[in-house]
């Protein structure tokens, strides 16, 4: 009977780090391209840059149709995107294995974006905010769609504190006071602050003020889920003989690749239509 030891926490770190870059670069391809992809459809010309989406078209050229579609599209990928990912997420618990956490923080991600698009964009006069504009909707309107996505927000709290606890048994076999501070810290709460430090460096000059300040208010979604985790500590599995927990060097190599990807060709810029 072996004796079973806490992994390095360098090791976890970098790992939830490198899947969490992976998730993001992911979530914020598919979202922009797709969202591009339906301007296209209304001959509204797009550019996929490092801040995200820029359509290429005049006040002249948009339309009734073409700007509730357009506009509201983002919301719909992002709430997909979350879902399929959260099922997928779900459906591999049983595995011990990296590639489940490129699936939980893929859908955490997109959920909070989704809730941020929603909340920052109303309240900001952007993205969302042209197809309520177009669609008439006013103060009151505007207060209940503030509530909804602060209600997401809460949503996605309850939901992600049993997926983050349950996927620190990659790492952790044994459950007490200790094991749960290390895996909020350094399996969620670190390495999300560090990859939010990355995806702005990506950016700049630029700054996307609603896509980033979603992924900022997602810090108070794990401060909430801090005080709902410890409830499925029970879903915790003892393990007297665990797996020795390796860097994932194959998954940070891609999310090199990805990243140096990304600089370049969305420094180009990718065209469509």
């Amino acid at each position: 009977m072996s004796k079973s030891q806490d992994p390095s926490k360098f090791v976890v770190f970098f790992n939830s780090l490198t899947y969490i870059v992976l998730a993001y670069l992911t979530v914020f391809v598919l979202v922009n391209f797709l969202q591009g992809l339906f301007a296209s459809f209304y001959e509204i010309p797009a550019v996929i840059t490092r801040e995200g989406v820029n359509f290429m078209a005049g006040t002249q050229d948009w339309w009734f149709d073409s700007v509730i579609v357009v506009f509201s599209s983002k919301l719909v990928f992002l709430l997909l995107i979350s879902v399929i990912f959260f099922v997928v997420y779900i459906k591999s618990t049983i595995y011990k294995s990296y590639l489940k956490l490129y699936f939980m923080w893929g859908s955490f991600i997109a959920i909070n974006w989704l809730a941020g698009e929603i909340l920052y964009g109303s309240l900001l006069g952007l993205g969302f905010y042209h197809a309520l504009e177009w669609l008439y909707v006013k103060d009151t309107g505007i207060l209940i769609f503030v509530v909804i996505a602060l209600f997401l927000y809460v949503i996605a709290a309850l939901s992600f504190s049993k997926a983050f606890i349950v996927s620190g048994n990659i790492y952790f076999t044994k459950y007490d006071d200790k094991t749960f501070k290390d895996i909020f810290l350094f399996h969620i709460l670190l390495p999300y602050l560090a990859a939010i430090g990355i995806f702005t460096l990506l950016k700049l000059p630029g700054f996307p003020v609603v896509e980033l300040l979603s992924h900022y208010t997602a810090i108070l979604v794990l401060g909430i889920m801090l005080f709902n985790m410890g409830k499925h500590a029970r879903l915790f599995k003892q393990d007297e003989n665990p797996p020795p927990a390796f860097p994932d060097h194959k998954a940070m190599i891609t999310g090199i690749f990805l990243i140096a990807a990304y600089v370049v060709f969305l420094e180009i810029g990718i065209h469509i239509g």
